[in-house]
């Protein structure tokens, strides 16, 4: 009877633990728990973008014009992503439509450089170059522009979002970071700013240097160094 009794109990202990959980397993800091009815799978990974889309203009027969814009899933974000890329395009390239009438030929072939996704933002890098030629003229250079998004509003950063412009100025004006920026092109009175764009540890500003042809300097800061003027949360 005894042994019955014990085996029984043996039988009960067994079907009751069945349904304990499974002790927590920590990988990196991360705590994860699953029980014998539930089975934990990895969230999917979503993103307000849904991929490139690739935008070929010809305007005339002696123009060639190819950019690439981010598609989102919002038609008011992606009208003014869309229109700003035609602003960044006039403004390489004046009056483009009158190019061929003026006997002159353009190129102007801007794409997706780079692309960092977080919680929080997206910040994407477009780059290439534009010439412009006429009979006895000639003009061009690199095409260099950010895209920065804020993934919960939907709304279009600017270098005032991202950064204390004044206090960066400021920073690179006392010597810093031991090198010389001209920020002198631009004005802050007319919105007239250094494109930036971050990754999961750095800041860059782009500066453009004029010339013969134009070039674009950029400066990385880390998170630590830029931590008085940095506006955003991504550090």
């Amino acid at each position: 009877m005894k042994k019955i009794l014990l085996i029984l109990l043996a039988v009960l202990f067994l079907l009751c633990s069945c349904g304990r959980n499974v002790p927590a397993e920590t990988t990196d800091g991360v705590t994860t728990e699953s029980t014998s009815a539930t089975v934990l799978t990895e969230p999917e990974e979503t993103t307000l973008y849904e991929d490139i889309k690739v935008e070929t203009q010809e305007i005339g027969t002696d123009v060639n014009v190819k950019y690439e814009v981010l598609t989102f899933d919002n038609e008011e974000l992606q009208a003014i992503l869309d229109d700003e890329s035609k602003k960044i395009l006039s403004s390489y390239i004046p009056n483009i439509s009158s190019v061929s009438d003026l006997g002159g030929t353009a190129e102007y072939d801007v794409k997706l450089e780079t692309i960092y996704e977080s919680e929080k933002l997206i910040s994407a890098v477009f780059s290439g170059s534009y010439a412009i030629y006429y009979e006895n003229s000639e003009e061009g250079g690199e095409v260099l522009y950010t895209v920065n998004v804020d993934k919960k509003t939907g709304k279009i950063l600017a270098t005032p979002d991202i950064v204390d412009y004044e206090k960066m100025v400021e920073a690179f004006d006392s010597g810093r970071f031991d090198v010389s920026v001209d920020f002198s092109q631009y004005n802050s009175a007319y919105g007239i700013y250094p494109y930036v764009y971050v990754d999961e540890s750095r800041l860059t500003v782009c500066i453009t240097k004029s010339g013969m042809y134009e070039e674009v300097l950029r400066y990385s800061i880390s998170y630590n160094d830029a931590q008085d003027f940095l506006k955003i949360e991504e550090k």
